[in-house]
C-alpha cells in the first residue's frame, strides 16, 4: 500500500498574476536589478501601472520578496512596514474589511480592486435611489 504524497506543493506569487498588471509585458530582469544598480526602470513600468497599490499591499503583506515590486524597492517596503509599525497605521480596509498596512496616511482601502469595488457599489446604491425617486415622480 502506498502512501499519498504529502510533500508541499510551493506557490510562486508574482506581480503578473494580478489582473492588468503591466510587468508580464516587460523584461522581467527589469524588477530584479543586480545589486548597486537602479531599479529607476522598473519603477517607472509601475508608476504607470493601474495595479500598483494592489502590488504593493500584496508585497507588504507576503513578507520578504525580491525585486520591485509595486514600485518600491525590498528596502523601501522594508521602511514602508518599519514606519507603519511605528506610527500605527494599521488599517481595516473599507471594501474587504482585512487588515492591511496604510502607505499613505489617509488610506482607507487596500488597494484598487477594493476601491473599485466601493465605488461600484456607491453607484448602484446611487442610481437605485434615483430610480425609486424618478418612479415616485412619474406616478
Amino acid at each position: 500500500m502506498t502512501s499519498p504524497d504529502t510533500t508541499p506543493v510551493l506557490r510562486t506569487v508574482s506581480p503578473g498574476d494580478l489582473p492588468g498588471a503591466l510587468c508580464p509585458q516587460t523584461d522581467p530582469e527589469l524588477f530584479f536589478p543586480e545589486i548597486g544598480a537602479s531599479p529607476q526602470a522598473a519603477k517607472k513600468v509601475c508608476a504607470t501601472c493601474e495595479v500598483r497599490p494592489d502590488c504593493l499591499a500584496l508585497a507588504l503583506s507576503l513578507g520578504a520578496v525580491m525585486g520591485v515590486w509595486g514600485g518600491t524597492t525590498e528596502n523601501e517596503r522594508r521602511d514602508l512596514k518599519r514606519a507603519a509599525r511605528a506610527t500605527g497605521l494599521q488599517q481595516i480596509c473599507r471594501g474587504c474589511e482585512e487588515p492591511f498596512t496604510a502607505t499613505a496616511p489617509n488610506a482607507v482601502y487596500c488597494g484598487d480592486l477594493c476601491r473599485q469595488k466601493a465605488r461600484r457599489a456607491t453607484k448602484a446604491a446611487s442610481d437605485a435611489r434615483r430610480t425609486r425617486t424618478s418612479s415616485r415622480r412619474a406616478a
